[in-house]
């Protein structure tokens, strides 16, 4: 091992020429630094006997000479060389080197470079640092760099705006940066990934942090003289950066989001121009860089989005001569909503459903005006949950709808069961298609499917789902937890600890416990340490899909009949489809107080006052309970809870309990006249439901 560790020194010295000046000191020291990779340095590739490494230690030992200070930060900042030499450190542990394109990975000493920064910063000499840096820029042209030990000054580069605060020194050193980085290939960019994949994550999180704060400056400017060519070079990095991250999962996926593209009405209009044409006709549009945008952004975009399909779909009706108005509007019986919406979804062309959805109850006046269509979905999709699905999951996952899988047939029953199977398959079909509605129309829906099926809508279940068992954590942990064990078991004896096969026990549509081979042949097939991991994959898939194929695919072909065509939704991720559609489980009272009106009281009326004390005093449990009164959920829009416009209003007499109004997250409130008492009427409301009317 130290054979080769010298073999891999001499590799990465041959590659470094000397290319900073001699350091002019008085004194005789010899290069300064702790690992042997700086001996070899001293003794094998440079003729002076004195160049000194900026390190604490150096930094420490000059603090009364500042002049050679000054001098050695200024040659050693300028140099390639000097600083890949000086931050790789090869005496680290072997458990941080793996191996990239055969070539072992050095690990960048990222604590020694923050600390060589602030210690810099302590005496007043980063600005030497920076002018040093912008000498070095003019090495990149002639260097030949192409592994990863090559790029380590990327990483220092990178940290370094981290002590950067004039907006003019940040531009100077990223400018010239970008511009390299930008013009890498895209193997090179993965050798500065591999460094990054050795370190920390903090230090990734840095890197992506600058660049955003970069793509910021210049998304903040001006409009009309936007420098669009630097900012397409920022985002084709961050995609690539981001690319690496989705493969190896660094950092959250939400670090790489910038909360200045999208952020005010001229901005999201210019984007919703570029994302409704082709790549062709524009130069840069920002919905080749989806990972740029938060959720709520994207919220605005499908919204948006839809409304400029529904504007070319309604020109297209004229056009055509289908004279169908403006809306789509669903007529449907309260007594019958479910046999209704089945005769009239079902048998509509699917470019009249995608008009804008108006909602209309038999025998009833009024104008829907976004309520209607509220209440609707509220009232429908646990129609058809309860009739044909099946709760699946335990206590620690809350339980949870998913589809029957159908029933095992006879010859005496097969007629039967057949017809049973077409109007449960005709229902699915429905759901999938309330669930494109409810995206086109931004109605937010409950969440009672397992965060997997936004993953099986947005990926071919005919080429495989690329399910895991991380899918399995939320919906059955116990299971997930099972196969995890078997998947991180080491012993090679699996066959005899387990004892599983390639056959498994599950329920059939009549609620019998049924065995099922995962593979032809399979209750003859041992599950070993060689074919485990084919087996959990089978598992998770049966689970999921191989188990109710045909009643997924209805679902999946209603949603897709209604979305499949949208330029926008090609840009969500399968977790921001999910919170788009169903809504955010992360909020705070702040932002619903916010958000909040009052109709005949104030903010700071004494009722007011003691109900967001009360509010506030609630514990998690209690609020997602109090959310769930008021808005019918216990998510928020992905545009955060001050969005919801929560409304509190009169409401009667002082011995009612509060009434909520769902569909228009509207609460009547009596005018209680003791804290007491309106903690008592609104806990009671809560808990016991009593106060929950949909208007």
């Amino acid at each position: 091992d130290d054979e080769e560790e010298e073999d891999e020194q001499d590799s990465i010295l041959s590659k470094y020429p000397v290319v900073a000046t001699p350091v002019k000191s008085p004194d005789s020291h010899v290069l300064k630094k702790h690992n042997s990779f700086a001996s070899s340095i001293r003794f094998k590739k440079f003729e002076m006997d004195r160049i000194y490494f900026v390190d604490v230690e150096r930094i420490l030992e000059l603090k009364d000479d500042k002049e050679t200070l000054r001098e050695e930060v200024s040659v050693f900042f300028a140099s390639i060389s000097c600083i890949n030499a000086a931050y790789i450190d090869y005496s680290s542990s072997k458990e941080k080197h793996f191996k990239f394109k055969g070539i072992r990975v050095p690990v960048v000493d990222m604590s020694t470079i923050e600390v060589v920064l602030e210690e810099l910063s302590d005496e007043k000499m980063l600005p030497l640092v920076h002018n040093a840096v912008s000498a070095l820029y003019d090495e990149l042209v002639d260097a030949h760099l192409s592994e990863p030990a090559d790029f380590a000054f990327v990483l220092f580069l990178l940290h370094l705006p981290e002590h950067i605060t004039s907006k003019k020194t940040f531009l100077a050193h990223m400018s010239p940066l970008i511009r390299f980085l930008s013009t890498l290939d895209p193997m090179m960019i993965d050798a500065i990934i591999a460094l990054y994949r050795c370190v920390p994550p903090f230090y990734f999180t840095v890197a992506v942090k600058t660049l955003q704060r970069m793509l910021t400056v210049f998304e903040d400017g001006d409009e009309k003289t936007k420098d669009i060519d630097t900012i397409t070079r920022i985002c084709n990095v961050l995609k690539h950066f981001n690319d690496r991250n989705d493969e190896y999962n660094l950092i959250p996926f939400n670090h790489f989001y910038n909360t200045a593209v999208g952020s005010t009405e001229e901005k999201l209009k210019s984007m919703l121009r570029t994302a409704n044409t082709n790549a062709d006709a524009t130069p840069f549009t920002y919905k080749d860089f989806p990972f740029l945008l938060l959720p709520s952004v994207k919220a605005d975009l499908v919204r948006d989005g839809n409304i400029m399909d529904f504007g070319a779909n309604v020109i297209f009706n004229l056009i055509t001569g289908r004279h169908n108005g403006l809306f789509y509007t669903l007529k449907v019986r309260r007594s019958n909503m479910l046999t209704d919406s089945l005769d009239a979804l079902l048998s509509t062309p699917s470019h009249l459903l995608k008009n804008p959805m108006r909602l209309e109850f038999s025998g009833e006046d009024g104008v829907d005006g976004g309520g209607l269509i509220k209440e609707y979905f509220h009232l429908i999709l646990p129609k058809i949950f309860k009739t044909h699905c099946v709760v699946r999951g335990d206590d620690d996952s809350g339980g949870w709808y998913w589809f029957q899988p159908p029933r095992e047939t006879n010859t005496d029953n097969q007629h039967v069961l057949e017809e049973e199977q077409a109007e449960k398959l005709k229902n699915y079909k429905l759901l999938g298609i309330l669930f494109g509605l409810a995206l086109k129309n931004s109605v937010l829906i409950d969440s009672v499917f397992p965060s997997v099926i936004f993953k099986m809508l947005c990926t071919d279940a005919h080429t495989r789902l690329g399910l895991s068992v991380d899918d399995l954590s939320s919906a059955d942990p116990l299971l997930a937890k099972s196969l995890t064990q078997l998947l991180e078991y080491d012993q090679k004896n699996e066959e005899d600890v387990f004892c599983r096969t390639f056959s498994i026990s599950a329920e059939d549509g009549d609620g019998v416990v049924k065995d099922y081979e995962l593979i032809d042949g399979g209750d003859d097939i041992a599950v070993t340490y060689i074919n485990k991991e084919e087996y959990v994959k089978r598992y998770v898939q049966f689970y999921f899909y191989d188990h109710v194929k045909e009643e997924f695919d209805e679902f999946k072909s209603g949603f897709l009949s209604i979305v499949e065509n949208s330029r926008v939704l090609k840009m969500l991720r399968v977790e921001e489809l999910d919170a788009i559609l169903c809504g955010e489980r992360k909020w705070t009272m702040e932002e619903l107080k916010k958000g909040a009106t009052y109709e005949q009281y104030t903010e700071d009326h004494e009722l007011i006052k003691w109900f967001w004390e009360l509010i506030g005093s609630f514990n998690d449990n209690e609020k997602k309970k109090f959310l769930k009164f008021v808005s019918g959920s216990d998510r928020v829009p992905v545009r955060g809870a001050e969005s919801m416009h929560f409304k509190i209003q009169p409401g009667g007499d002082q011995d009612r309990l509060p009434v909520a109004h769902t569909c228009f997250v509207l609460l009547d409130l009596p005018n209680y006249t003791s804290k007491e008492q309106l903690r008592n009427k609104l806990t009671t409301a809560i808990e016991m439901g009593e106060g929950f009317n949909v208007i």
